[in-house]
């Protein structure tokens, strides 16, 4: 797709005509911004879609009631969606609006969403951009697997093998229900562990997006569909073999395969921990943390940039802080049986995040602390890392 050709389309129906109208006032003067075309004459509103969303580099889809009711037979909307996504220059974005959720639409399955309904409208621009394929801006229409790899290539710390006792007490301080009953692990295989979280700009290096006007910040916004589709491309860039097997509803990891993942729960934990027992690893005390980790109370609301604080003894940086990050697992009481190597409940309705953000108090950026957040669900504050086995390197 050449130049010439690069354009953006929005689509609204009438209830989102105000976002979809300031979108594509502040995108017009750097894209080609267009907004979808109503129906012909007895024609289906549907096909219209369908159509316009065939021809576009990049769509963003503004779910709102009336597009809800609108559109009440998806089925040629959500196969010209389904192009973008395999098609490496096109990109197509699901914007939740006026109270929608993800949940409203299980049929979009792991498109990229985003919440548009929390923020000033310059953030979701921002946003947005980094989101977009760098074709609108540039003409750069370079497939992103032929990227080199080494322009994505993850820094990364050696986790040895080893024990720790995983969760907390009741009694601990700040303790919730879901994090006992404490036990004691093994984690039996070396992991490489990335010492920092995902960037913007490594995430749209490897999508092709534009380029990020704050780089070294965490990639936000991504689901965890978004989080495991990149380490499968990060792993073909590299030429490993995609730790990920994928049905209509999940992915599945191949503990054969040598690529990047997300860690589990229990590795992402004891990496966290690097041998230490107390709330966090640098200390017991929650007035300690702020030395080693980006936080509520002293990030003034903006997102971080990632390994401004120094790292815990294993050189993993923002273990506590700076974003959530999700983890492989499913969300469910832990398996006091479950002591080598857990993985987490076989099926569920959401996945684990870990490690607190720049909007969370101390207490829940604590080593054990863990929360629950639907897979095809994104935030501003949740990002992700990546692992690879050391023994499948």
């Amino acid at each position: 797709m050449h130049r010439s050709d690069a354009h953006l389309l929005i689509c609204a129906s009438d209830d989102a005509e105000p976002i979809a109208d300031a979108l594509l006032a502040a995108f017009a003067p750097r894209v080609t911004a267009r907004p979808c075309p109503p129906p012909r004459a007895g024609a289906r509103r549907d096909d219209a879609t369908a159509a316009a969303i065939v021809d576009a580099t990049a769509v963003v889809l503004l779910v709102t009631p009336g597009w809800l009711r609108d559109h009440d037979e998806r089925d040629t909307v959500i196969a010209a969606l389904a192009e973008c996504r395999t098609d490496p220059r096109r990109r197509a974005i699901i914007a939740y609006a006026h109270g929608t959720r993800p949940e409203q639409t299980p049929e979009f399955g792991r498109l990229r969403a985003i919440d548009v309904t929390d923020g000033p409208l310059d953030e979701l621009v921002a946003d947005l951009t980094e989101l977009l394929p760098s074709a609108l801006f540039d003409g750069d229409d370079t497939p992103t697997d032929r990227l080199a790899a080494t322009s994505v290539r993850p820094a990364l710390a050696l986790v040895p093998a080893g024990r720790f006792m995983m969760g907390s007490s009741p009694e601990a301080v700040g303790s919730h229900p879901g994090e006992s009953p404490a036990r004691r692990v093994e984690i039996t295989t070396a992991l490489y562990v990335a010492t920092t979280p995902v960037t913007a700009a490594q995430y749209a290096m490897l999508y092709g997006g534009s380029k990020p006007r704050a780089p070294e910040r965490p990639a936000t916004r991504v689901s965890w569909f978004d989080a495991t589709d990149y380490c499968d491309r990060l792993s073909r860039a590299e030429g490993l073999e995609p730790a990920y097997q994928r049905d209509d509803v999940t992915a599945y990891v191949d503990r054969k395969a040598n690529g990047y993942r997300l860690a589990t729960e229990a590795e992402w934990e004891y990496a966290c921990r690097a041998g230490t027992t107390t709330l966090f690893w640098n200390s017991p005390r929650r007035d300690a943390l702020t030395g080693v980790a980006r936080i509520k109370t002293n990030c003034d609301g903006r997102c971080p940039e990632v390994a401004t604080r120094p790292p815990n003894p294993l050189g993993l940086y923002d273990m506590h802080g700076c974003v959530w990050e999700w983890v492989g697992d499913w969300h469910g009481p832990y398996d006091p049986r479950a002591l080598i190597d857990p993985v987490g409940p076989p099926t569920g309705r959401q996945r684990v995040v870990r490690g607190g953000s720049y909007r969370s108090d101390a207490l829940l950026c604590r080593s054990a602390c863990r929360l629950a957040w639907r897979p095809t669900g994104s935030a501003s504050d949740i990002g992700f890392r990546v692992v690879r086995w050391a023994a499948n390197a």
